[in-house]
């Protein structure tokens, strides 16, 4: 289907969270930051396709909850339970507050983004 003002502008800002989450892994700043980035690429590239097929989503960052929604409307997530599950805790809510939660590897979230980034874009665009 392709791509409508709000699936748009939800995938320009997933990219531009990809970028500093990539660009603060490449300058090994590695805080919680990087995480809430993967965890906000993620988010809105989910949101992103669900707008473009005009399904309504809920005002929520937890990631399953959004995924069981593309499942429910017949939308291929690309992502695995254990990955959103990692990624989770450093959802808008961290910013106010560490979760108890240790970091996730940072290279393999950075891929979850990427690959959240690749297969919006393919889901939008083609």
């Amino acid at each position: 289907m392709p791509a409508n003002e709000e699936s748009i502008e939800l995938f320009n800002l997933a990219s531009d969270d990809f970028k500093s989450c990539d660009g603060l892994i490449k300058m090994d700043l590695v805080t919680h930051v990087v995480f809430f980035l993967a965890q906000q690429t993620v988010e809105k590239s989910m949101k992103s396709v669900l707008a473009s097929q005009h399904i309504i989503y809920p005002k929520t960052h937890n990631l399953a909850k959004i995924n069981l929604l593309l499942k429910e409307n017949n939308i291929t997530s690309p992502f695995s339970e254990q990955s959103l599950k990692q990624l989770i805790p450093f959802a808008a809510d961290c910013r106010y507050g560490l979760p108890d939660v240790e970091f996730p590897d940072a290279k393999e979230m950075l891929s979850v983004a990427e690959t959240a980034i690749n297969w919006c874009k393919k889901q939008i665009y083609d």
